[in-house]
């Protein structure tokens, strides 16, 4: 696949409503320029035989947020609450936290769950405009999503959020900053819950069984380094799907590991992750594990300000930046423990141009390839567009 990203992105700074609480948004539109469509290959219009178009152009909205932040009592009390408003309004955040110093605060609500380390990211923060496929899989296959058709959870989408308690803080350790965020919750996703016949929800009949996550990071190792990990495990036993008709089971681990540093006066610097995770609901009780997934990502990402201003250049000042970025990344799945693995190879390559917090630019271009061995190699290129637009 060949991607070639425009990306304007408009945060502008947060109004305040009240004193405390802070409102922003944004949107962001995207024009298909051009994308290959190989699944329609063999396609024809009947009668007149015309073979289906192998391309894809077109618009979209990708995304429209609206959020609300609330800093209350000196700041000891947090209040967050954001909404989805792309393919339909829906809540994303919905939470409060009682901070009782930077070291720990308690949440409640719901909120992003530990995950690899780029799902933890604002979109607004992202090196490349599109996240790797590893990093959907460790938010998705975590909670509720499967992987059959037939399933009633197919295409659960978490949108990286679940419903929970979690504890969240950062630890000066003299050579670094420890950060971490512990969270237990319903395992399904954002949105989706779990009741009785008091208030019936998505599923029934669950006997105290959650998810648990942890994410640990070490930030600003001797002022060049991070290192980071996490571990989920999501189990539900003999839970009922809320037509009162189906019996499922949840079973689900997912794992991260990541490091990066920068070269310090350079504007260089480099991260990567490996990650995998497996889901052992056995759907169709055949005894065999029903999906597993593992991979990663490397990426090497260098902002030009230093050297723009070594040759004597103005530079961009101090709101605005410029970098050039590359990015490697491979994702394999396997099916029912099947001999078949299915690989995906992903190089993008990119420039971004910004002016913090107004304007964001990303040009990309991006080849895919996928090898599949029950069927050919499938190339997805493409040219795509996309501008944020927010206040």
């Amino acid at each position: 696949m060949v991607l070639l990203a425009l990306l304007g992105s408009v945060s502008a700074q947060a109004v305040e409503i009240t004193p405390g609480v802070d409102a922003t948004a944004y949107a962001g539109i995207r024009f298909t320029l051009y994308e290959q469509a190989e699944e329609t290959s063999g396609l024809k219009q009947q009668p007149q035989g015309d073979k289906a178009a192998q391309s894809v152009t077109g618009f979209a909205i990708d995304q429209a947020r609206f959020r609300l932040t609330g800093n209350f009592l000196k700041n000891q009390l947090g209040l967050v609450l954001e909404m989805r408003l792309e393919k339909g309004p829906a809540l994303l955040d919905a939470y409060g936290e009682w901070r009782f110093g930077p070291w720990l605060a308690v949440r409640l609500g719901q909120f992003k769950i530990p995950s690899g380390w780029e799902n933890l990211a604002s979109d607004r923060d992202l090196d490349f405009s599109l996240r790797p496929a590893i990093e959907d899989a460790l938010a998705d296959y975590a909670l509720s999503r499967t992987t059959y058709a037939s399933s009633l959870f197919y295409g659960n989408k978490s949108w990286r959020r679940d419903v929970g308690l979690g504890l969240a803080g950062d630890i000066d350790i003299r050579i670094g900053t420890l950060r971490y965020l512990a969270m237990v919750s319903n395992g399904l996703g954002a949105n989706l819950f779990i009741g009785g016949t008091t208030e019936r929800e998505y599923l029934l009949s669950n006997k105290a069984q959650f998810f648990y996550g942890l994410r640990v990071d070490l930030l600003n190792l001797f002022g060049v380094a991070r290192v980071g990990a996490h571990v989920s495990y999501n189990r539900h036993d003999n839970v009922v799907f809320n037509s009162g008709r189906t019996v499922l089971d949840l079973d689900r681990l997912t794992w991260s590991v990541d490091a990066g540093f920068e070269i310090p006066r350079s504007g260089v610097r480099a991260h990567g992750t490996v990650a995998g995770g497996q889901i052992n609901d056995d759907f169709d009780a055949d005894g065999k594990r029903d999906f597993s997934f593992f991979g990663g990502d490397v990426r090497l990402i260098w902002r030009l300000d230093p050297l723009i201003k070594h040759l004597g250049g103005s530079g961009w000042g101090d709101a605005q930046h410029f970098e050039l970025g590359a990015r490697y990344e491979r994702y394999d799945t396997v099916s029912d423990e099947s001999a078949f693995t299915i690989r995906h190879h992903v190089i993008t390559s990119g420039i971004q141009w910004a002016y913090d917090p107004y304007l964001r630019l990303h040009l990309e271009y991006v080849v895919r390839r996928t090898q599949d061995p029950k069927q050919k190699d499938l190339k997805d290129d493409a040219v795509l567009f996309t501008t944020i637009i927010g206040w």
